[in-house]
């Protein structure tokens, strides 16, 4: 994990065979995790956002940068 995104690494590190999730119940669709995503792995619709699997390079910006830990 990279220096400065230990909070993000932590939740991706305790299951390491699953990718990031977007819980829908929380998001609200703000953009902060797109704006950050280093794969360009999440887009937003209908006000949720979405992880592509197959473009996440799971770095953990978007767990950093949610205001509602909506991503895990």
């Amino acid at each position: 994990c990279a220096a400065g995104l230990a909070a993000g690494c932590a939740k991706i590190m305790s299951n390491p065979d699953a990718f990031l999730t977007v819980e829908e119940s929380l998001c609200i669709g703000c953009g902060a995790c797109v704006r950050v995503c280093k794969g360009s792995a999440i887009t937003v619709m209908n006000n949720k956002a979405f992880i592509d699997p197959a473009k996440c390079v799971e770095c953990g910006n978007c767990v950093k940068v949610c205001p509602y830990d909506a991503i895990s």
